[in-house]
């Protein structure tokens, strides 16, 4: 019964200081009565009570890893692949403002473009560098509007999948 209590006065003291500190491993935004003011740099910030709020999140660079999926290539072959993204916050605006989790946006745009074009090339074309940058490219062009730089997209599993099926 306490314990909401305590979180009601916490959050009302946050609310009531005038300043706030933000770490340098964080992107934050300002809404002055739930608008968005200004992206803020890290370091100490003066706000108005009750007025403003900092949303803030982690703009270190971040490193995913898709499950491994199992896909048909192009000229038929069933193979499994998996994917290793890394990426940083570009923009803490469009970063917070667009989703809640932007992370599990990338991941998931990420897995689906890898899918995609997964389908539509042959199999001994995936271990390409010019698949590679294609991968690159299409991932980075699609997580832009989550204020993510891509900075790396490159397959890490890509092998033919065994099968215990007996042909007849």
């Amino acid at each position: 019964m306490f314990d909401k209590l305590i979180d009601v006065v916490r959050s009302l003291g946050a609310a009531a200081l005038p300043f706030q500190v933000i770490g340098v491993d964080r992107a934050a935004i300002l809404l002055r009565f739930g608008r968005f003011r200004r992206a803020l740099e890290p370091g100490l910030l003066w706000k108005m009570p009750f007025a403003d709020i900092v949303l803030s999140c982690d703009s270190r660079v971040h490193f995913y890893r898709t499950n491994e999926q199992s896909l048909v290539t192009l000229d038929g072959l069933t193979v499994i692949v998996s994917a290793v993204i890394s990426f940083r916050v570009k923009s803490a605006e469009h970063a917070i403002l667009s989703q809640l989790e932007f992370g599990q946006s990338v991941w998931d745009g990420a897995a689906a473009t890898l899918s995609c074009f997964v389908a539509r090339t042959a199999f001994d074309d995936l271990k390409n560098d010019d698949f590679a940058a294609r991968l690159m490219a299409q991932v980075q062009a699609e997580n832009e509007s989550y204020g993510t730089e891509i900075l790396t997209c490159r397959l890490e599993n890509c092998a033919k999948a065994r099968t215990l099926r007996i042909a007849k």
